[in-house]
């Protein structure tokens, strides 16, 4: 279960209750509908910090705003929930009273139907503060370019209403991390992504068809076509060689 107050560290908090309310003057801005929409949510990312120029809607707010925003990922990058409306707050809390400067809606993300409903735990929470502080540092990196781009593919794809779409996004991002090399790409993808899957012929089967579709989508052909028969496709578009293991798995060459 996730506790009404969850500190994370470093100014970042998981809150199940609003931590300030709306004034009048927002409540008019938004609306009726919005408003009591943002008054019934029960999941509130937070980020803090002591401010130089508390006054000013500045860097530290888009500072802040991004720091808020690597949180939500690491969260969802186990699991997207339901669909839910969400809103992003900045503001300013003074000696006397708490300021919101800026209102804007979250945008839309999109699961692939899975088997089990998506609930955000404790465990989860401590999970997506990791992420968001080792991102963090490969994002102001001279380096990691490659996984910097396979990670704004994978949000491409978790906006992404199309699951075909989606799915071509989600491969792209895979190829930036296990960099297969021109000209053995798809035997590559195959071999090298079952290493987080753990090999096993459905394994296999799963990873030929997504780079299957992934190039159909690639190249404007009808998604359809390639997930019907992708181990064919692939044969008569690649000519790879299958390799049997002693056990019977299925394995592709490196």
């Amino acid at each position: 279960m996730l506790s009404n107050i969850l500190p994370l560290g470093d100014g970042l908090w998981v809150l199940r209750r609003p931590p300030i309310q709306l004034d009048a003057r927002w409540k008019t801005w938004v609306g009726t509908i919005k408003s009591k929409k943002i008054e019934r949510c029960n999941l509130f990312l937070v980020a803090v910090q002591a401010s130089d120029a508390p006054a000013n809607l500045d860097g530290e707010n888009v500072r802040l705003h991004h720091r808020v925003h690597l949180l939500l990922y690491g969260l969802l990058l186990q699991g997207i929930p339901d669909h839910i409306d969400g809103w992003v707050f900045t503001g300013a809390k003074s000696s006397t009273d708490a300021q919101v400067r800026s209102l804007g809606e979250l945008a839309l993300f999109y699961h692939s139907h899975p088997t089990d409903r998506v609930l955000i735990r404790e465990e989860a929470c401590h999970i997506a503060k990791h992420f968001a502080d080792g991102y963090g540092a490969i994002e102001v990196s001279r380096d990691y370019e490659r996984m910097k781009r396979g990670m704004q593919a994978v949000l491409r794809g978790m906006k992404e209403p199309s699951v075909e779409e989606r799915l071509h996004e989600y491969a792209r991002a895979l190829e930036a991390l296990i960099k297969p090399a021109i000209g053995a790409t798809t035997t590559q993808f195959v071999h090298r992504c079952q290493t987080f899957a753990v090999a096993s012929p459905e394994a296999y089967q799963i990873f030929v068809e997504c780079y299957s579709i992934r190039n159909a989508v690639e190249h404007m052909h009808s998604w359809d076509v390639a997930s019907l028969e992708p181990r064919k496709l692939i044969e008569r578009q690649w000519g790879y060689a299958d390799c049997g293991r002693s056990s019977g798995s299925p394995s592709l060459p490196i």
